[in-house]
């Protein structure tokens, strides 16, 4: 975490939804819940991270500050001792080149039509649904 407040509740759901990926998709995307850790070098940075965490627990993330004991267990051999760490244990990512092809072959066999080297203009919608993309729903 530590993004911008605004992003938060997205960032919340977009892991939700990743959480399942694989399962949802049928195949692997490389998705794993790794978790995240952004060093403080110094008590100012440990502040700020410090005053970030009291405005996003609002969003229940389990984004914690640690203290330079437990980001030695977190990060062992490490070379230096930290002030401090913003630590979100339920971070996660995906491999790029698997979870694309993995979510567009799903896309495929619900009917969707991948359509490449073309940019997009916008969307039409109609009753909450995508009713066509393309140039045309730009006015063309």
């Amino acid at each position: 975490m530590g993004r911008e407040l605004a992003e938060v509740p997205l960032s919340v759901k977009s892991m939700r939804l990743w959480e399942g990926m694989n399962a949802r998709v049928g195949a692997e995307t490389g998705f794993r819940q790794t978790g995240i850790v952004y060093l403080c070098k110094t008590e100012r940075q440990a502040a700020d991270r410090e005053a970030w965490l009291a405005q996003a627990r609002s969003y229940q993330i389990d984004s914690r500050l640690t203290g330079p004991d437990e980001i030695d267990r977190l990060l062992p051999g490490s070379s230096r001792r930290w002030a401090a760490a913003l630590y979100t244990p339920s971070d996660g990512g995906a491999e790029p080149e698997k979870a694309t092809s993995a979510i567009a072959n799903a896309a495929i066999r619900k009917g969707a039509a991948i359509v490449e080297d073309c940019a997009e203009r916008g969307l039409e919608t109609k009753a909450g649904a995508v009713k066509r993309c393309g140039p045309r729903s730009a006015g063309r």
